[in-house]
């Protein structure tokens, strides 16, 4: 899904860089935007994906647990737009960035990998997982207790 979701960015940046379907001044901000949201180098990038791929898990998690529409539309809202708000890194909606700038000229292609896309990526399964995992085991070990004191007071 990643390689797939990082394919459908890489040709909506290249169709947006490349072609007329965005006039020249919307270009001129998005250049802006791609590079206020790509700037930070390696670390800074990994660090702040970390943040992105725990709401991302957060959100999956909690849109899992309702079956409201409305609720769900409103969890996505809540989990998502810290993301943006706090310079969070999410390595799909940052790849577009990453991409338009590399098609534009403004960066190199090497650095859009090797100083973006790879890192948020990182950034993203490591936050992801922890919560994941987190949440994961304290379920079980909830579950668990709970059936070892059922089975205590047989």
């Amino acid at each position: 899904m990643l390689i797939v979701n990082l394919i459908g960015t890489f040709f909506f940046a290249l169709v947006a860089a490349k072609t007329q379907m965005i006039g020249t001044e919307f270009k001129q901000s998005l250049l802006r935007l791609g590079e206020e949201g790509t700037f930070g180098g390696f670390w800074l990038v990994t660090y702040r994906a970390i943040y992105a791929g725990w709401l991302i898990a957060l959100m999956a998690w909690l849109v899992a647990s309702t079956r409201e529409t409305v609720a769900q539309i409103l969890l996505i809202w809540i989990s998502t737009a810290p993301i943006s708000a706090l310079g969070f890194r999410h390595s799909i909606a940052g790849a577009t960035e990453a991409f338009y700038r590399a098609f534009d000229g403004a960066s190199g292609w090497a650095w859009a990998i090797n100083e973006f896309i790879i890192p948020a990526v990182l950034g993203n399964i490591v936050g992801g997982f922890l919560f994941v995992a987190l949440i994961n085991h304290r379920q079980v070990a909830a579950d668990r207790a709970a059936s070892e004191a059922k089975e205590d007071r047989r």
